[in-house]
């Protein structure tokens, strides 16, 4: 019967001409004015310019985290544009348009995809070249024509994917993934409705959604049920007050069934269901507990206080929809007190918290860091050449600098995820670099070993050159997996043994450089005995800290699964610097091993990091493969090729100018 009904509600609007929502489209899909195919894109909504910074910081659940809708709104735009800021306005400005004012979003030129790809697979051809962003409205034909061959590429594994088939896959979800934001707040945005005479209790003036609204749904339907009795399916037989009850009942269905199991927008804290919820009190619950406004609907989550949120929300939907200035702060203002009222439960609302996210959000410290530390090796690098003494000053000034936006990224990440700056791989590259940078600079600063600083200034850039290819998404401040979420050890074992792996990079650095010099100084020369001693002390620390961590990694193993070490791939390669480290070092003082067999070996320690530390990845098998990342094969392959290379090179032009007796003693 139901079917039936709804085969109904269609055949209804298409013969008597009425109006549907025109938000909606019967599947729900956002709708505006048809515009041709492939029309040119507009110019971005310049929006409406109300003050976003009480809204920015308004709490929100997104992947098991408490973050700051600032957060979620440039992760969103991150995801279907390609970038925090697309055309110039700021994340949070796109994310009160998509959701608050979803029919003229789906306008919006923002989803940045591979278009086409989607017009091969629906056997059109574009009628203009191809463009950077696109709007929803203008790829909802192609994207349901082509939507069955998404349905059986999603089901396959990623890895199976070619490339154009993975692009082809991603402009189907990046167009899902807003067409859930544009429908996350439906049910109490403004819809455009003609009441029919049955539908009373509703002032002048008073805004109809599908909250206010929702109680007429199935009286409307039972009304419409008793009508095809008695009159039959014509819709020309009937009235037109019945035409009205039966267009109501369909519009209130096609919300609903558009927004189903809509979780997106979770904003409704979840401590709010607790015994005192009533009374409007918190009872300490599990923040994964928060609720989507679709899913206080569907799922029977009310409270009196989430129903008073919402009700804010609703205000701020009609503030910004009305560019209502005062109205807007008002809500704003509300939203704030609202959450300030229920106390100050670290899983619902921490203002200095979530100032220091957005913060970190916009100052984008790594990329300062970067920068910073290129221009520190720059002038390090002409200070080592002998030429201005002003160089040295500046070059640690700079790194001094630069390390200072490192540690505020990696200090800011520690207090908003309360752990230590180490639980992801991500987050390992961006504290080995720190630990490199550091430890060059002070050597530099109290035993002026100038040429450590360099190295340090080198492997840091670098190294901050690779972490964005591991988050190519962008980083997000995840939560960590369950095996993963212990902050003993985290500060111990990976802390410790990711402290080594920034003493090595820092010692196969410096032993690039002592080979560079041997090629024109003799092994006696002051520079290079200097050079050589550093880096054994350096190489022993490495020593030491790789050691130790790896053996506390196998304590944490017995702890957590039950054996001190069981050959994984990951354990492997710990164990595989240590040992290299370990032959270098007996074969040195052994004798085993000249100086610059020993430095070759140490210049290598880079490649041997490399493959321990993301190499063991490629295997993708282990316990340790929640830590596995994809696609790093060819950028690992070329980095220890090119490596390989250049030892090689250096040793040939080392023992070539030995023969020669080219080298000097200086």
């Amino acid at each position: 019967m139901r079917k039936n009904v709804r085969v109904f509600f269609t055949l209804l609007c298409l013969c008597c001409g009425l109006g549907q929502n025109p938000a909606y489209a019967q599947d729900g899909a956002p709708l505006a004015a048809e515009p041709p195919a492939q029309a040119p894109a507009a110019a971005p909504d310049a929006g409406i310019a109300l003050p976003m910074h009480e809204f920015a910081r308004l709490p929100v659940l997104h992947e098991g985290r408490i973050k700051p809708l600032d957060s979620l709104a440039r992760i969103l735009m991150r995801q279907i544009a390609g970038d925090e800021n697309p055309h110039g306005r700021d994340a949070v400005d796109w994310l009160a348009l998509v959701i608050f004012d979803p029919a003229r979003a789906a306008e919006q030129p923002l989803l940045k995809i591979d278009a086409p790809a989607l017009y091969a697979q629906a056997d059109s051809i574009p009628e203009e070249r191809k463009r950077k962003f696109y709007s929803l409205s203008e790829l909802s034909p192609l994207l349901q024509k082509t939507a069955p061959l998404a349905a059986e590429l999603s089901a396959q594994a990623k890895a199976d994917l070619t490339p154009d088939q993975a692009g082809f896959l991603a402009a189907h979800e990046n167009a899902a993934v807003l067409t859930k934001a544009l429908r996350s707040l439906s049910l109490i945005l403004p819809l455009d409705v003609t009441l029919p005479r049955a539908a009373t209790g509703f002032g002048a003036g008073e805004t109809l959604n599908y909250v206010a609204l929702s109680r007429l749904e199935m009286p409307m339907v039972e009304r419409l049920q008793a009508i095809i009795k008695a009159k039959g399916e014509d819709p020309e037989r009937y009235s037109d007050e019945e035409k009205k009850e039966a267009l109501l009942a369909f519009q209130l269905q096609t919300v609903r069934n558009a927004a189903q199991n809509n979780d997106w927008l979770k904003i409704i804290p979840g401590q709010w269901q607790g015994a005192t919820g009533a009374a409007g009190g918190v009872a300490k619950g599990d923040s994964a507990d928060w609720f989507a406004p679709w899913e206080l609907v569907d799922g029977g989550h009310g409270s009196p206080a989430a129903a008073q949120y919402l009700a804010v929300w609703e205000d701020l939907a009609l503030a910004y929809r009305g560019a209502d200035m005062a109205a807007w702060t008002a809500a704003s203002a509300q939203a704030k007190m609202a959450l300030a009222a229920q106390g100050d439960d670290k899983n619902l609302y921490q203002p200095a918290r979530f100032a220091l996210e957005i913060l970190y959000n916009s100052l984008h410290p790594y990329e300062w860091a970067r920068g910073l530390y290129v221009l520190g090796a720059i002038l390090m690098g002409l200070y080592v050449l002998r030429t201005p003494a002003w160089a040295r000053p500046m070059a640690l000034g700079c790194m001094g600098l630069a390390m200072a936006a490192h540690i505020f990224g990696i200090t800011a990440r520690v207090i908003l995820l309360d752990r230590p700056p180490v639980g992801t791989l991500y987050e390992s590259v961006l504290f080995v670099a720190l630990v490199c940078a550091l430890s060059g600079w002070l050597a530099a600063l109290l035993r002026r070993q100038d040429m450590a600083a360099l190295a340090a200034a080198i492997g840091a850039f670098g190294l901050l050159i690779v972490a964005p290819a591991i988050v190519p998404e962008g980083e997000t401040l995840e939560v960590l997996v369950a095996v993963l979420n212990t902050n003993f050890w985290l500060a111990t074992h990976v802390t410790i043994i990711t402290a080594g792996y920034g003493m090595c990079v820092l010692a196969a650095v410096m032993a690039h450089f002592y080979m560079g010099l041997r090629l024109r100084l003799a092994k006696g020369s002051p520079r290079v005995s200097g050079l050589y001693k550093a880096i054994y002390k350096v190489a022993l620390i490495a020593l030491l800290l790789t050691a130790v961590g790896t053996v506390l990694g196998g304590i944490w193993a017995d702890q957590s699964w039950g054996r001190f070490w069981g050959w994984d791939p990951k354990e492997n390669g710990a164990l595989l610097i240590v040992l290299w480290l370990v032959w270098l070092l007996h074969g040195r003082v052994g004798g085993k091993l000249r100086d610059l067999s020993f430095m070759a070996g140490m210049a290598w320690l880079n490649v041997i990091v490399a493959l321990a530390w993301f190499g063991v990845n490629l295997l993708s098998v282990g316990l340790h493969s929640y830590g596995f990342t994809s696609g790093i094969a060819l950028g690992l392959g070329l980095f220890c090729g090119v490596e390989t290379a250049l030892i090689a090179a250096l040793w040939v032009g080392v023992r070539y100018n030995e023969k020669k007796g080219r080298l000097r003693v200086a």
